[in-house]
């Protein structure tokens, strides 16, 4: 139980430590004054000042399970602000970082708090206990090497022209692999069709997406990566606009298809982009960070869409998806 406490604790102290550091550096790259960089690493340590006995009090009473959720859940939204702030201007970059250096401050410490308390607990007598809080101690020590080292190898990758936006057409482009694969049984549902229907829609889809891909080999040597990005970005927003209003299984499978079309060819033409722009010895990196990108992506956006889709409904996916893509292709 012990070395799972010291790998939580590591992990998102590590997580805090490492957005510390990069985020003082958005701020100044963004023109603000080291006043305003004093406020924002202020802000990592305000909050847990305020929140510190509801934290304590909340595991007392719930253990370790439900202060635990509530810390990854605090520190992930911390890093994301954090990465979303990339994209904004000046002033609202700020407080998107501020945002996001108070929820990783206030969730690092409810984690630290509710593992203390778990730690405490492994103990019979107080030299096991002195003995596990040793090794608990180390803790922030390797995590405030870990976490700032891989936030500065982060840092540089994102300072690569061109990478950043790379990434959010990356993500633009898997949100919309990801709207399809939920909206379309949901749709297909509210529409009475069968379990054998809304498969062979998802499987159209899927067999495009195949089918593409052995194409491009054959015209590779006629392909633009940054014309077939912006061009299947525009046909999915087409395709998004679209999709809701049919009322056919054929409809949706047309749709489907050229959706798997256009979405199948973006993956080679990304990777091939990320080769362009990134150093030969900072490929791996930079191949790591899309994977990790995609992977949250994958874990989070499914929950916002059943939440978007109970309220406004699976078409209204499609529309705003649509929407986004066809902004993102600009």
């Amino acid at each position: 139980m012990l070395p799972l406490l010291i790998v939580g604790q590591v992990a998102l102290h590590a997580a805090m430590a490492g957005q510390r550091m990069a985020a003082p550096l958005q701020a100044l790259q963004a023109g603000h004054s080291a006043w305003a960089v004093g406020v924002l690493l202020a802000l990592f340590a305000a909050l847990p000042v305020l929140t510190a006995m509801a934290s304590g009090r909340m595991a007392d009473r719930h253990g370790y399970h439900r202060p635990l959720r509530v810390a990854v859940a605090l520190t992930m939204v911390g890093a994301a602000c954090a990465l979303a702030a990339c994209w904004l201007p000046m002033w609202w970059r700020f407080a998107l970082l501020c945002v996001g250096a108070a929820c990783s401050g206030v969730g690092t410490n409810v984690g630290l708090i509710a593992i203390q308390r778990t730690a405490s607990h492994l103990a019979g007598s107080s030299t096991e206990r002195l003995r596990v809080f040793s090794w608990l101690g180390m803790a922030p020590s390797l995590a405030n090497v870990v976490g700032p080292v891989a936030a500065g190898f982060m840092w540089d990758l994102l300072a690569v022209p061109g990478f950043k936006r790379l990434l959010f057409v990356n993500w633009l482009l898997s949100a919309s692999w990801d709207v399809h694969s939920f909206a379309v049984p949901v749709l297909g549902h509210a529409r009475g069709y069968s379990a054998s229907t809304i498969g062979l829609v998802l499987g159209t889809f899927t067999a495009a997406v195949t089918l593409v891909r052995f194409a491009i080999p054959m015209l590779a040597h006629r392909l633009q990566e940054v014309t077939v990005l912006r061009s299947a970005m525009l046909i999915a927003a087409a395709v998004f606009a679209v999709y809701p209003l049919g009322v056919t299984p054929w409809w949706m499978a047309g749709c489907a298809l050229v959706l798997g079309l256009a979405l199948g060819c973006t993956q080679p033409m990304m990777m091939s982009t990320l080769h362009h722009l990134t150093p030969a010895h900072r490929q791996g990196e930079a191949i790591a960070f899309r994977s990790a990108a995609l992977n949250l992506s994958s874990s989070v956006m499914p929950l916002a869409f059943g939440l978007a889709g109970t309220a406004l409904g699976p078409g209204v996916l499609f529309w705003l998806m649509g929407a986004a893509g066809g902004t993102g292709s600009q």
